[in-house]
């Protein structure tokens, strides 16, 4: 579960124009915090600059609190399953 989080992250990067390229050979812990930090960047830039209308492939740009509310839920139901499964 918590590498399908991460690795959803990493794809919701670029609804708000972030990049992140993966690095299989990185340990868990080291590949989420750089997950952390591009989100982070990626959040400082979208408030810094603006985000695009649109990706550049012409994919959905999302707003940045929906990204946060997405990725913030996301996480929310997920350990609730850990939860459910444990009880």
């Amino acid at each position: 579960i918590l590498e399908h989080v991460r690795d959803a992250e990493q794809g919701y990067l670029r609804r708000i124009a972030g990049t992140f390229k993966a690095d299989p050979a990185a340990a868990f812990q080291a590949e989420m915090q750089r997950t952390h930090q591009a989100v982070l960047d990626a959040l400082d830039a979208g408030m810094a600059h603006g985000l695009p209308r649109q990706g550049p492939r012409g994919g959905a740009i999302w707003p940045l609190r929906y990204f946060l509310r997405r990725a913030g839920w996301h996480v929310t139901d997920h350990i609730r399953e850990i939860e459910d499964r444990s009880s």
